[in-house]
């Protein structure tokens, strides 16, 4: 990303959700040092093929019961940033590694149905408010993330900047995730004999004064997957001879995407 504007635009840091937050900052032109940093209206989290099977079987260790990914999807969804992207990069049926260490066809295809069946979750909406875009590779990843950087750089009005920071979206995320709903959630679902649909029948007693907006982090999805289902991949938008991008696009929810 870097080396594609000629300037330090992208940096590795903690983040309090998800992989990706874009940040628009007001830098001393004398010192050069960062005098203001506000964060733009998205965020992305991105998993490769592999690594998202893998997630969706291991164990949360900070809040158990749920698996690793039911505990981050839920932190993405509540994180209170308005666009909420789900990269899943590359293609299962063309990732060598995906079938590392599985010892029968049985298990080949399991992984296969996991990342399938995710997929289709996520274009269906049962994640409410996170869309997904697929990525054939970790290039792929790169020019979008790379388009999206283009579009705020075009849209952005230094006289209108955005009011969130960094240390108020880690407040309000970490207030979320303390929430005493989802703690009761978390205490019910330990007990012997409780699953998701008695945990939540609990929190949605009118007698009980638990959120009752609350969306369970383990709520089954309906959709499910064959080993036909293939992925619909984003595109890079065509560059001209004069550099510039151009493409019929379409909006949705504040991303562009190419058709």
């Amino acid at each position: 990303i870097n080396k594609h504007f000629g300037g330090k635009f992208a940096e590795i840091t903690t983040l309090p959700s998800a992989d990706y937050m874009y940040v628009a900052r007001l830098i001393s032109d004398t010192t050069g040092e960062v005098m203001d940093e506000r964060l733009m209206d998205m965020v992305i989290e991105r998993k490769n093929v592999v690594d998202a099977c893998s997630c969706l079987i291991t164990d949360s260790k900070k809040y158990k019961p749920l698996s690793f990914f039911e505990a981050q999807m839920y932190k993405l969804q509540n994180c209170g940033v308005s666009i909420k992207l789900f990269i899943m990069e590359g293609d299962e049926d063309k990732t060598k590694n995906m079938f590392s260490g599985a010892k029968s066809q049985m298990e080949k295809e399991r992984r296969l149905k996991r990342v399938k069946t995710l997929r289709k979750q996520l274009e269906n909406g049962e994640f409410e408010g996170v869309d997904i875009i697929c990525t054939r590779s970790r290039e792929h990843t790169v020019k979008f993330l790379i388009q999206q950087l283009e579009n705020f750089l075009q849209s952005f009005n230094p006289k209108r900047p955005p009011t969130q920071t960094r240390e108020k979206l880690k407040l309000y995320i970490d207030k979320q995730m303390k929430a005493p709903t989802l703690r009761e959630y978390l205490r019910l679902r330990k007990i012997p004999g409780i699953g998701d649909a008695k945990a939540m029948k609990v929190i949605m007693d009118p007698n009980l004064h638990w959120n009752k907006s609350f969306i369970s982090p383990s709520t089954s999805k309906k959709a499910k997957s064959s080993l036909d289902d293939r992925a619909t991949f984003w595109r890079p938008l065509p560059k001209q001879k004069d550099g510039s991008v151009t493409s019929k696009t379409k909006i949705k929810k504040g991303v562009l995407e190419s058709t």
